[in-house]
């Protein structure tokens, strides 16, 4: 087995994130959980609030969606509710992870794999974005 034809990822897509094309109209922008930031801000949460988990299944979900919203999930193009295009902010990844609990677990889901952040599929992505 070749370990960096398997394993290999872009360290630094992993920090600032890697587009994700959702659907011919949309994409998302996001960062490998459990990244620098994510481990900084779930520390100094901890510390505030006596929680220090090592799993996301351990974070209360108020909690766990604050730091997706300001560590992971870093943009978006394309997102609607109800038709009307939604700007990204915080605030509204807030909003929407809180309210859609499936997007929520998709951006995890493609947060926590390293296919998400390895090079051959960051540039076959990069070329779809290109043709949308």
């Amino acid at each position: 087995m070749d370990l960096d034809k398997v394993f290999s990822t872009d360290v630094s897509l992993e920090e600032e994130g890697v587009w994700i094309t959702l659907d011919e109209a949309s994409a998302i922008k996001i960062a490998r959980l459990n990244n620098k930031a994510f481990k900084q801000l779930a520390t100094k949460i901890g510390k505030q609030s006596k929680i220090i988990a090592k799993h996301t299944d351990d974070i209360p979900e108020e909690t766990l969606i604050q730091l997706i919203a300001k560590t992971i999930l870093l943009d978006w193009k394309g997102i609607k509710v109800k038709g009307k295009e939604v700007v990204y902010s915080v605030e509204n990844a807030i909003k929407f992870m809180t309210e859609y609990k499936d997007f929520r677990d998709l951006v995890i889901e493609l947060a926590n794999e390293k296919e998400t952040f390895r090079r051959v599929e960051i540039e076959e992505n990069k070329e779809k974005l290109k043709k949308s």
